[in-house]
């Protein structure tokens, strides 16, 4: 729990969760920033992919994107370096052209195993994958001619770990999200707030995947 600041509304707030913590642990967590210039966000219109996108422009990262083709106007309103429709082109090569050939030094995978997998082949030398969805196979001698680190994010296993300096991180960082959110720096990117009596709906929306941002429910006025 964590209280929210006077200007922060309940709506933004509940639009923070899971998503942007899952992004906060992924960008300002995990990985080591020492020397990284370059970030690939996957799924760059979804919860974690929107907000992890702004937390790595926050540290001044160059920030590359892939979307699908229908949701490049809404991710462009994030202004990343550079988005990469994945539904027509060669993701491969658009890291390669845009990196000079050196690969991106750290990829926040939302995908799954086979995506990670590949993106193991897209880091540079010392570069970081770090992965909420699932594990890749490792390929040792990629890992250790290429100095790589592998990290994962699971935040709901916080609440079961019995490591209570675990749950009550997941208290502290929803506290310096809000304060981000307070101070303008981060957007939840609320598409709608729904009555209660439409839950059923936004939910069939989210399944047909035709939400991009987030949705709220507003169980009372």
């Amino acid at each position: 729990m964590a209280k929210l600041p006077e200007n922060v509304s309940y709506e933004q707030a509940a639009a923070l969760l899971c998503g942007a913590l899952t992004a906060y642990t992924a960008i300002n967590r995990k990985p080591n920033l020492t020397n990284v210039k370059t970030v690939l966000v996957h799924g760059g219109a979804g919860s974690v992919g929107s907000l992890a996108i702004q937390f790595a422009q926050l540290h001044g990262l160059q920030v590359l994107t892939t979307v699908s083709t229908k949701k490049i106007p809404f991710v462009r309103q994030l202004n990343p370096d550079a988005i990469i429709d994945y539904q027509s082109e060669n993701v491969d090569q658009k890291i390669t052209d845009f990196t000079d050939g050196r690969g991106v030094d750290l990829i926040i995978d939302t995908v799954g195993k086979i995506e990670a997998e590949r993106d193991l082949h897209r880091l540079a030398y010392n570069g970081t994958l770090v992965t909420i969805v699932d594990v890749p196979e490792i390929d040792a001698d990629l890992m250790f001619d290429h100095a790589l680190t592998l990290a994962t994010v699971n935040l709901g296993g916080a609440h079961g770990s019995d490591n209570p300096l675990q749950q009550a991180d997941l208290s502290h960082m929803n506290s310096e999200v809000l304060a981000l959110l307070s101070d303008g720096k981060i957007n939840p990117l609320i598409e709608c707030v729904l009555p209660f009596n439409k839950i059923k709906h936004g939910l069939q929306l989210i399944k047909d995947h035709q939400v991009t941002g987030k949705l709220v429910a507003k169980v009372t006025d």
